[in-house]
């Protein structure tokens, strides 16, 4: 699956535990959560929440369980429905598909209380017929309560996939996603991978079905609509020919194209630098009507400046009239993040959704913590909070709730820290975030549990510091102890100790006088346990 490698490819190079995010104001605070899956796997692929008109919300999926909160599965990966209330209380939830695996991603309404949901499916048995070959794009009816009404597959020979959809003008609607076919019911395929794009009628047939790229490979992010009904669709890619203007080399590049409702391209443009660049599976909308690309990048050139080492999350803000960067910001510190969704709040402000956390495989790696970021309509951060437990945790979409805080969609394998009643597997997971509150990772605090035969206590006074503070810590056994401070930007400006201690316990005193006040970070590493606290200097 194309996000899986994306996600790989990003994880190869985050290798130590992202534990000093910044946070310049109060962080909220976890309001309520829950897990919602059964005892297999349980996964929003492409990570979207929908609002509904009747203030519920919608999320889609697959499923490998038939237990919990899924009551049937036809015999392997199935696609799922689930609709819900504002305090997470499952309404009901539904499984569609075939004997093979069967996933949707992208949720539409209609008037009259119906949803048509895309997603793609290799099944040809079911709910599933006309299958064109491998994986075809998929593209379901369903009532208000979940009952089938409709079904239809779109694609080659080759892979085909939907990852989005929207609704149209004139009682329509477009899909998006990428296809390796040259049949069927694509054409002009320009080598290896194209974004895809498709317009249909409510009845399921193709109005039109067009690829966008060059002799390289491309995928689509996602899909919105302009106030003047045009079409911007964003994606990754590393084609340097065809439809893609401005490539930057590296890796991949992200892009977006405006089309008009006929799929014709008004403006092509690319996203980077010399690195690698992707954009992430759900693109926003800015207040002011402005594209917004949520992803992760490793440059430090082109469109891309403020990197902290490694790869960060990436926002990019576009003027969806030419396609030019209004400003490209990056988040994190001197390890790894990735961006995985964005999300616009009533008052303008902006909050990018994702993952912290070093990995050698994204799905298991115990290490990984959700991550939110809430930003200005410019780009400046305001707050940062991860949350989770000691397993792996991330979050994909949000929505604003009418108390000024936000429901998340996330993924979790933990069962302790922030989250509790996990099915088995990798659940869903819906946290609600205060207005309000603090910051704290929790992914440290298992992390220590985890040491403990390293490490029983780890403290640091006074804090806030004026001009001297006392680090104390006990060993169990002799250790090589580091005790380094970094500031904001991860860069380091003292080494309080690097060698070995003996068992017991020691104290050590850093003289701050030399430092201007400020944020900083105090990062302790025993053998395999890493610690890092807050400290703040005032003069």
């Amino acid at each position: 699956m194309k996000k899986q490698f994306f996600r790989k490819t990003i994880a190869l190079s985050i290798i130590l535990c992202s534990a000093y995010l910044l946070a310049n104001a109060q962080a909220p605070s976890i309001k309520w959560q829950k897990t919602i899956g059964g005892s297999g796997a349980d996964a929003n692929n492409f990570g979207k929440i929908t609002v509904l008109s009747d203030g519920s919300y919608m999320m889609v999926g697959s499923t490998f369980s038939s237990d919990g909160t899924f009551s049937f599965n036809n015999g392997n990966e199935n696609a799922f429905v689930i609709k819900f209330n504002q305090n997470g209380h499952v309404l009901w939830a539904k499984t569609y598909g075939g004997s093979d695996a069967d996933i949707l991603n992208g949720v539409v309404e209609n008037n009259d209380g119906t949803f048509t949901i895309a997603g793609y499916t290799y099944s040809n048995d079911g709910d599933v017929s006309g299958n064109h070959g491998d994986r075809d794009a998929w593209v379901i009816k369903i009532s208000s309560k979940g009952k089938l009404l409709s079904s239809h597959c779109y694609g080659g020979s080759g892979d085909d996939v939907a990852t989005d959809m929207i609704k149209t003008p004139g009682n329509t609607y477009t899909f998006a996603g990428w296809s390796f076919s040259n049949d069927g019911d694509v054409s002009g395929n320009h080598g290896g991978q194209d974004a895809w794009v498709v317009k249909i009628n409510q009845n399921g047939n193709i109005i039109w079905s067009k690829t966008y790229g060059g002799s390289g490979d491309e995928g689509l992010s996602g899909l919105t609509q302009t106030a003047s009904s045009k079409i911007l669709i964003a994606g990754f890619g590393n084609s340097s020919d065809g439809d893609l203007n401005g490539y930057h080399g590296g890796d991949a590049d992200a892009f977006a194209l405006s089309l008009n409702q006929n799929g014709n391209i008004i403006w092509s443009k690319c996203y980077g630098g010399s690195g690698t660049d992707y954009s992430a599976f759900g693109i926003g909308v800015a207040k002011d009507g402005s594209l917004l690309i949520p992803g992760t990048s490793n440059s430090t050139d082109g469109d891309v400046t403020g990197n902290h080492g490694e790869f960060d999350s990436w926002v990019t803000k576009i003027n969806n009239s030419n396609g030019n960067v209004t400003w490209s910001k990056c988040f994190g510190t001197a390890i790894s993040e990735a961006g995985y969704g964005i999300m616009t709040m009533p008052d303008g402000d902006l909050v990018l959704l994702g993952i912290s956390g070093p990995t050698d495989d994204v799905f298991g790696d115990n290490l990984s913590d959700a991550l939110a970021i809430r930003m200005t309509s410019s780009g400046n951060q305001i707050w940062s909070k991860t949350f989770g437990g000691s397993n792996f945790d991330e979050t994909e979409d949000g929505v604003p709730t009418n108390d000024g805080g936000m429901l998340l969609l996330c993924h979790t394998y933990s069962n302790d820290g922030d989250v509790t009643n996990q099915h088995g597997d990798i659940d869903l997971w819906l946290v609600k975030l205060d207005d309000k509150g603090n910051s704290h990772n929790h992914r440290e605090a298992n992390q220590a549990m985890n040491n403990s035969n390293e490490n029983s206590s780890f403290t640091l006074y006074p804090n806030p510091i004026s001009n001297s503070a006392t680090i104390s810590f006990s060993l169990l056994h002799s250790q090589r102890v580091s005790l380094e401070i970094f500031d904001l930007n991860g860069r380091l400006i003292k080494t309080l100790a690097d060698n070995v201690f003996d068992e017991g316990e020691h104290s050590i005193e850093w003289n701050s006088e030399d430092i201007k006040s400020g944020i900083y970070f105090l990062q302790m590493q025993v053998g395999d346990f890493m610690k890092t606290e807050k400290l703040i200097v005032t003069k």
